[in-house]
């Protein structure tokens, strides 16, 4: 889908594509709505993206199908700038809108991060829970922390190189302008238990790959970290009856949340891709053989089509069907085409996410 840029973002701005395409098509629509100069459609996604220009094929009442190329604000150099354009032309978009168009998926997501706050907490416990799967648990200054349940996720900020906590006055603003080298790490990480001021995060090591990784790998009871947060996407629309959950590591912890949470009686089927059997994290299965484990063996993270595989080899009925999931970047893409356009299944119906880029 994208064009012109180099081969190492292009896998990231294509995630970004079937992201906005698969849980913001509301988003894609306003933007060809109010900013094309043809007639309204009824439906419009990102067909492709260049650095200048985004093509948007829309169709309209009638069902006749049309692209049409915008012009990106300013030229996208990579993954941040392109996003900067989008959110450019949906400022555009809704500056041009009629003030009683309701707010788009995106626009209510952005919405809500500004009533989100910052929490100083402490490492209390650390256990492997798998190999290559470390639990941290957190306590204390959680005591206003709510969690939503499901996929809830967190900004986990830790300090930078050289310093052993950040300031007691530091929040989200503090590291959205801290401009000084190194900066904090800064990683999103799923809640896998919650209790009263007290937290269970896992984390998926990857050594001194990361900031984040390399704190957790070392972390030990009475460390100080930040969280920003929480942050929910798990969303299945009214009617929903059966579930798939797709994942590697680092979305078990979010599916394992998500099998906890969900009601008595409901199919849930869950397709887990690990390296083999010693490495499988502990995740709740609702029946016998209800979790499907895909084993890649010595191919490295990210590069295995074990989880693709499994998800073709399912027998897929989209009626009442929500399909949850992440993986690297260039996995999750290729999974979430096969399901819509060999399976059938909605955008709405899905919500499935790039959660890591593995390294070309």
């Amino acid at each position: 889908m994208s064009t012109s840029f180099g081969a190492d973002v292009r896998d990231e701005i294509d995630n970004v594509v079937e992201h906005f395409n698969g849980n913001h098509a509301d988003t894609v629509q306003l933007i060809a709505q109010e900013l094309m100069p043809q007639a309204a459609c009824t439906e419009a996604q990102i067909a492709r993206v260049t650095p200048e220009q985004i093509v948007l094929e829309t169709r309209d009442a009638s069902g006749v199908s049309s692209l049409t190329a915008l012009e990106l604000p300013g030229k996208a150099r990579d993954l941040a700038t392109l996003q900067q354009g989008l959110m450019a032309l949906l400022a555009q978009a809704r500056s041009a809108a009629a003030a009683d168009t309701p707010l788009t998926s995106l626009e209510a997501e952005i919405a809500h991060t500004q009533t989100l706050a910052t929490y100083h907490t402490e490492v209390v416990a650390t256990e492997m829970v798998a190999p290559g799967i470390r639990q941290l648990t957190v306590r204390g200054g959680l005591e206003a922390f709510q969690s939503p349940g499901w996929d809830a996720f967190v900004l986990v900020i830790t300090p930078p190189d050289g310093m052993t906590e950040l300031p007691d006055d530091f929040t989200m603003a503090s590291y959205r302008s801290w401009q000084e080298e190194p900066k904090p790490g800064g990683a999103y990480y799923t809640i896998r238990q919650a209790r009263e001021n007290e937290l269970d995060l896992w984390f998926v090591l990857h050594g001194d790959e990361g900031a984040v990784s390399r704190w957790a790998t070392a972390a030990e009871p009475g460390a100080r970290v930040v969280l920003w947060g929480p942050r929910v996407a798990f969303n299945p629309p009214p009617g929903t009856r059966r579930y798939l959950l797709i994942g590697d590591e680092t979305a078990q912890p979010a599916i394992a949340a998500i099998i906890d949470g969900l009601e008595e009686g409901c199919e849930v089927r869950a397709l887990l891709e690990t390296q083999r059997e010693t490495t499988a994290a502990p995740v709740p299965a609702r029946a016998p053989g209800a979790n499907r484990w895909c084993y890649r063996g010595d191919a490295a993270p990210g590069t295995s089509d074990v989880l693709l595989t499994a998800v073709q080899n399912e027998e897929i009925d989209p009626d009442g069907l929500y399909v949850f999931g992440a993986a690297a970047t260039k996995r999750i893409a290729e999974i979430r085409r096969f399901l819509k356009q060999e399976r059938g299944v909605p955008n709405s119906q899905m919500h499935l996410t790039g959660y890591w880029r593995a390294p070309r």
